[in-house]
């Protein structure tokens, strides 16, 4: 596991992922200016995506995390994704001052959104 140990997330199966690692895979797509993965507890990751192009379609930003699932173990893949309206910025609260995410302050802002992509995914698989 690489990265910063408090960072860790461990899946609701028991697997330890680093959000870091798979952030700078999404980020190393070429499409996005900013990927937060979560998952703490959940039987996937998840991920907030902000596109460096407003205008790049949600297709083609599926097409990216599919590319970059499949360098990625099973345990590690993304599920289900959010895209952002908008980039975080320090002034949100939501970064420090050099631009790490604040992981607790982005999971308590998004919770609601975040609790439904999880709906949403168990929804998708039981039809």
């Amino acid at each position: 596991v690489l990265g910063r140990r408090r960072n860790r997330l461990i899946t609701s199966f028991g697997r330890n992922v680093n959000p870091e690692w798979v952030e700078s895979e999404l980020l190393g797509s070429g499409v996005l200016r900013q990927a937060w993965v979560l998952g703490e507890g959940r039987p996937s990751c998840a991920a907030l995506l902000c596109p460096l192009d407003d205008t790049l379609p949600d297709s083609e930003l599926q097409v990216a995390v599919q590319r970059v699932n499949g360098r990625l173990p099973d345990y590690a893949r993304i599920g289900p994704w959010l895209r952002l309206d908008a980039a975080l910025t320090p002034a949100s609260g939501l970064l420090t001052a050099n631009g790490r995410p604040r992981r607790d302050a982005i999971a308590r802002h998004f919770a609601a959104q975040i609790n439904q992509l999880y709906s949403n995914d168990k929804e998708q698989f039981a039809s």
